[in-house]
């Protein structure tokens, strides 16, 4: 997919979206700053990482509500390459550890100002 100047891409409840669809976007959309895959069910943790290097500098807000197969490989890349990030949304994301929120915070510390964790089973905020 080539779309250099798209900004905004909403795509939740999308199905069909993969981790194969969302690399293809990430060769040829590197200004995205706000990206919706909420209940996109078949988003995994490679997709993210790759739209997570792809954006490094332009990704604001990144809404991963339902998206069950994000773990924290997802969690982590976000936290060495989208320094600029301020929403993050990984309400029922059950497969992420203390350790990548904690890695997060401290790298996105000065951005960071939403962080919604809404049914994340393995988080215990020690």
């Amino acid at each position: 997919m080539d779309c250099h100047n798209l900004e905004v891409l909403g795509l939740q409840g999308c199905a069909n979206i993969t981790d194969n669809e969302l690399t293809s976007l990430a060769s040829g959309c590197r200004k995205i700053n706000y990206l919706d895959i909420n209940k996109c069910s078949n988003v995994g943790d490679v997709g993210v990482s790759t739209i997570s290097r792809a954006c490094t500098s332009s990704l604001k807000i990144l809404k991963l509500l339902d998206c069950y197969k994000i773990q924290d490989e997802a969690v982590l890349s976000l936290s060495n390459f989208c320094k600029s990030l301020e929403t993050l949304i990984i309400g029922g994301c059950r497969d992420i550890s203390d350790d990548a929120i904690s890695s997060l915070a401290t790298s996105c510390m000065s951005n960071l100002k939403n962080l919604q964790m809404d049914w994340c089973l393995n988080q215990t905020l020690h």
